[in-house]
């Protein structure tokens, strides 16, 4: 489960470095970082959530429901200040070339 906090970590902080359209993100990085991080506080909500439903043999949907709502809300918030990359989002060539896509 270590590896599902630790691949998107660095997936989110090389990718874009990995960018041919980098000058586009460059003064957004900041918006970028704050995405990946609320993925890793997400997929450690769910990392925690699965221990506790191992210790204590029984899911409790209450928490996590709620811990996923908030994710969509505030990932849902940010997604859109993120501007066209190549390592966030819907990445085909179409979509890629123009900026209206």
């Amino acid at each position: 489960m270590g590896v599902f906090l630790i691949v998107p970590y660095l997936l989110l902080t090389f990718f874009p470095i990995l960018d041919p359209f980098r000058w586009r993100i460059e003064h957004r990085f900041k918006v970028i970082l704050l995405v990946r991080d609320l993925l890793l506080v997400t997929f450690a909500v769910f990392f925690v959530a699965n221990v506790v439903t191992t210790a204590e043999g029984k899911f409790g949907f209450d928490w996590l429901g709620m811990a996923l709502g908030i994710f969509l809300i505030i990932y849902g918030n940010y997604l859109p200040k993120i501007p066209q990359n190549w390592s966030i989002g819907m990445v085909t060539p179409w979509t890629a070339v123009s900026e209206i896509v």
